[in-house]
């Protein structure tokens, strides 16, 4: 006796259904991309400004470096 879960994955391994799914999910799929494709717009432009941030001060701390400082 297979397990609904077995049962539940054959029915969805089939071609129809995976075309039927496509189908159902791609307007839904298509409109929450457009939403958060300005949120993701700035976090990737967050992300780029805080690494030429980050690897200038690595630049400046790379070249001021002070030899045989004493403390």
């Amino acid at each position: 006796m297979e397990s609904i879960y077995e049962q539940l994955l054959k029915y969805v391994k089939k071609d129809e259904m995976k075309v039927y799914l496509k189908t159902l999910f791609a307007p839904i799929l298509e409109t929450i991309f457009n939403e958060m494709y300005p949120y993701i717009f700035i976090s990737l432009t967050f992300v780029i400004i805080s690494f030429l941030l980050i690897l200038g001060n690595f630049i400046l701390l790379m070249r001021y470096k002070i030899p045989n400082s004493e403390i």
